[in-house]
């Protein structure tokens, strides 16, 4: 008999994977009725406090994804006087206090060159009540491979700059920058999908005057040019202590990629939690190696991950608690990992055996509806 808390794994996971999948696609992966999967997915909205987000790929539209590290040198300003100076510049998405480690500020910021970058830190750091605390300031690429960092409602409204008129320019169609434009229907639908994942497209239709069905067609357009990667899902209600920033620094690069693998599976690790292990994980360059966001529900959880990295060689690893979020927030979900670059770098290069995946989307709607059955892989569900 299939536990119940099998099946609400298969849920989150699928609602994670595609938050606008129809009870009867989710309740074909969880292996139960179209009704018990409706009622359950409701059920878990209230229990976890669920929120539908939008997943997008906007360095198709020439985006770059950028770190700033701060460290007071004597004392550091008050939460809300940060708050106040950094929700303003509307290239950064998230922003915290770190209690520990290296740092006390980190930033993740979109830009579009490192121009751009260089003036947004340039217009922090020249701001009246920062100028007050002398501190260093360290920028660094970003390069996400895991998780994804959800965008503010106010930078969505900054995309209108990518819009292209009917006639001048086909949708999506790259400049001599390799950068995507977009239609004024395509920018409406990620702005309302940004603001809530689960929008019914039929009032987005009404709301901008839209012909019927025209949202959902510009929703499908948008996720056929890989811009909007998906509607996703974030657990808000969980019993998480803290989250942990963990910086980890390539020291030997012969020794470290001796043992890389262990690294890679660390992250990608099945979690005994309703989320995944990380919520973000990505590549930087200064220093030289990874940044990871941990959320910690036990009191060893952060040690015992700290020594299962340590296995890997040739690293660094410092860590520091995120104690207070002053813009943006993250996403915790349970991402199939079967679907995370980390599986397939295991693959090409340590020759790990894939076994199906788990299908989550139906196949290409016909006049505005979806046809057609999931391939699914149940795995040891029973």
């Amino acid at each position: 008999m299939r536990s119940e808390a099998r099946i609400e794994e298969r849920i989150l996971t699928a609602l994670s994977m595609n938050g606008r999948a129809p009870a009867r696609l989710v309740g074909k992966i969880a292996g139960i009725s179209s009704q018990k999967a409706y009622r359950r997915m409701r059920s878990l909205e209230d229990k976890y406090g669920i929120r539908y987000l939008a997943e997008t790929d906007l360095e198709s539209l020439g985006y770059l994804k950028f770190i700033i590290l701060i460290k007071f040198l004597r004392e550091m300003p008050q939460a809300d006087d940060l708050r106040k100076v950094l929700e303003p510049e509307l290239r950064i998405q998230y922003a915290t206090v770190l209690r520990g480690g290296d740092y006390d500020l980190m930033l993740y910021v979109m830009a579009e060159s490192n121009r751009e970058i260089g003036l947004v830190s340039a217009r922090l750091r020249r701001n009246t009540l920062l100028l007050k605390y002398p501190a260093e300031w360290y920028t660094t690429p970003f390069y996400e491979h895991y998780g994804f960092m959800p965008l503010r409602d106010e930078f969505i409204d900054t995309l209108r700059d990518k819009i292209v008129n009917r006639g001048s320019a086909r949708p999506y169609q790259a400049t001599k920058e390799k950068k995507k434009q977009i239609m004024q229907r395509e920018f409406a639908i990620l702005r309302e999908l940004n603001s809530n994942g689960s929008a019914d497209l039929m009032d987005v239709d009404r709301k901008y005057g839209f012909d019927t069905g025209r949202a959902q067609y510009a929703y499908y357009k948008l996720v056929e040019s890989g811009i909007l990667k998906r509607i996703t899902i974030s657990l808000q209600d969980l019993p998480i202590r803290y989250v942990a920033a963990i910086f980890i620094k390539i020291t030997d690069m012969e020794l470290y990629y001796g043992t890389r693998d262990s690294l890679l599976m660390s992250i990608i690790d099945r979690s005994d939690t309703h989320i995944n292990r990380y919520v973000l994980a990505g590549d930087i360059a200064t220093p030289f190696g990874v940044l990871m966001l941990m959320p910690v529900f036990g009191e060893q959880d952060l040690d015992d991950t700290i020594r299962a990295l340590s296995e890997a060689k040739g690293m660094a690893i410092k860590s520091a608690i995120i104690t207070t979020t002053l813009v943006g927030g993250l996403c915790f979900r349970r991402f199939d990992n079967a679907y995370s670059k980390q599986v397939e770098v295991m693959h090409s290069e340590f020759g790990m055996r894939l076994s199906g995946k788990t299908i989550y989307q139906e196949k290409q709607p016909t006049h505005g509806r979806s046809s057609g059955s999931a391939v699914i892989d149940f795995g040891d569900l029973d």
